[in-house]
């Protein structure tokens, strides 16, 4: 009888031990055989439709845009890759590549980025040496000026900040206001403001601003340690003068549609995305520019030229697949396409771009020192962090800055 016990107990482990082998292999086999997946955090319909279609056998998982990435560990932990325009949640979240090892295929595609765009995703101090994401594609807070305006405000070497406001304070008249801006879209309104505080205080002083948010300053500390306040104080001068709407940190871009159809303005400023939603037959009366520096500044400029990156999420190794597909996205051939699809530039010097705006935005881009988004997308990888600080800077204007 015992032996008998024994005998069942023996096949029964045995056929427990089998078993396990069994689905231990099974899951295995479903792991390495499993395609890699991408994800998309924040981007535009458009961008994502391109880049889905680009994307082959690669699956692709849901992230929430209104979480930060952090809160989405366990969705993160599956992504092979990530496309996002939120700088400081691939700062945070992605792995750092080493070109000459993790991501050697990517090097023919490199080369034929300009070096400023090179720039964007790298780890500070080896600008040549790792990165811990890839630039894709570039948007651009310009200023979208009247054609007419144009003799008066000078070539390259003759624009400045305060040439342009001065042109546009001989435009004010009744029912026609010189600048609008779509203030009540969260992208805007930072967008302005960082590239406004480039403008005024040089390079260095936007970057005060990024780095004191980034630090975990509280908006009313920002306020006092950096150039922030007298940024916001030129915007409610511009309000107070007539200059812009005074309701600009209030409109939408149905707004500034409407305003520049009916010809109510002279000069918008918004995203190279955002001119793209515009009827053609307006915006061929509008030239686009980026926003000129002060005559005080005299240092290398910092433009606001958002990049959409790619970046592979720590805890994950480079796939040969996923690297061998961005090396497809940044040649010639994949960035035409990308820049046809949605109108933004490409970060290849040698890729056909759809129009003149476009070549205009990698031409900029590699003319600056350094291409950057606006100081939230890059500090704040919390998205209500960023909210906050536009419904911030909204009150500020609003008051006057009375209170703060």
């Amino acid at each position: 009888m015992e032996k008998t016990n024994r005998k069942s107990w023996l096949f029964a482990i045995v056929i427990i031990a089998l078993c396990a082998t069994v689905v231990t292999g099974v899951i295995v086999a479903r792991l390495a055989f499993a395609k890699p997946a991408i994800a998309f955090y924040g981007l535009r319909p458009d961008v994502i439709a391109e880049l889905t279609r680009l994307k082959g056998g690669f699956r692709q998982i849901a992230l929430d845009p209104d979480k930060p990435l952090a809160a989405q560990s366990k969705a993160l932990a599956r992504c092979s890759l990530v496309f996002t325009d939120n700088i400081a949640s691939a700062s945070d979240e992605g792995l750092v590549l080493r070109w000459e090892t993790d991501a050697r295929d990517l090097g023919a595609g490199r080369g034929l980025m300009p070096s400023a765009i090179r720039r964007i995703g790298t780890v500070e101090g080896e600008p040549d040496g790792s990165a811990y994401a890839v630039p894709i594609l570039l948007d651009h807070f310009e200023l979208a000026c009247s054609i007419d305006l144009l003799p008066a405000l000078g070539d390259s070497r003759e624009a400045s900040l305060e040439r342009l406001l001065k042109v546009a304070n001989g435009r004010r008249s009744a029912g026609h206001w010189p600048i609008v801006c779509a203030g009540g879209n969260d992208e805007s309104i930072l967008l302005l403001v960082s590239a406004l505080a480039e403008a005024k205080f040089g390079a260095g002083g936007r970057d005060r601003v990024a780095s004191a948010l980034h630090g975990g300053e509280s908006f009313a500390t920002a306020l006092n340690s950096t150039p922030l306040r007298a940024t916001l104080d030129e915007l409610v001068a511009w309000r107070k003068e007539g200059i812009i709407h005074p309701e600009w940190f209030r409109m939408t871009l149905a707004d500034v549609r409407a305003f520049l159809e009916a010809g109510n303005c002279d000069i918008a400023f918004m995203t190279l995305s955002d001119r793209r939603t515009m009827p053609s037959k307006t915006m061929s009366l509008f030239s686009s520019l980026p926003i000129p520096a002060s005559a005080s500044v005299k240092g290398p400029r910092e433009l606001a030229v958002p990049a959409i990156v790619a970046f592979v999420p720590k805890g994950n190794k480079a796939n040969p697949s996923v690297m061998a597909f961005l090396a497809r996205l940044v040649a010639p051939e994949a960035q035409g396409s990308l820049s046809r699809a949605t109108g933004l530039a490409p970060v290849n010097s040698t890729a056909d771009t759809r129009d003149i705006q476009a070549y205009n935005v990698r031409l900029w881009a590699a003319s600056c020192a350094r291409p950057v988004s606006d100081v939230a997308s890059e500090a704040l990888a919390n998205p209500e962090a960023a909210a906050r600080l536009a419904r911030d800077i909204r009150g500020y204007i609003e008051s006057n800055g009375t209170g703060f």
